[in-house]
């Protein structure tokens, strides 16, 4: 099973993948991931001036996530086994991994300047 990504377009022609879910063992890793590259002082004030808002926003909507996710119906109970919470560090080496793996095989997006 390989894993799923969904992508956030950004600009006309440019797109970031926002998360992944990658398989380890009877559940998988979800992450979540968001990128600003702020225009001048305008930008970097408007960043700091959100940043604690952040942890706040993501968080609660990587848990809205995972719940939901854990909440589909499976075949197997193996397969409704939660990996919500911290997973260990073998775990993340296998998802960080399967990302790289996924990474080579895409596909580099253009810049819009």
């Amino acid at each position: 099973m390989s894993a799923s990504w969904g992508v956030l377009p950004l600009k006309r022609r440019q797109n970031h993948p926002a998360y992944s879910a990658t398989p380890v063992g009877d559940g998988s890793v979800y992450r979540q991931r968001a990128v600003f590259f702020p225009k001048g002082l305008g930008g970097r004030l408007y960043w700091f001036a959100i940043l604690p808002f952040h942890g706040i926003i993501f968080n609660g909507m990587a848990n809205r996530i995972t719940e939901a996710a854990v909440a589909l119906p499976s075949e197997t109970p193996a397969q409704r086994k939660s990996r919500v919470g911290p997973v260990s560090p073998e775990e993340h080496e296998a998802a960080d991994a399967a990302e790289a793996d996924m990474q080579a095989s895409r596909p580099t997006p253009e810049v819009a300047e």
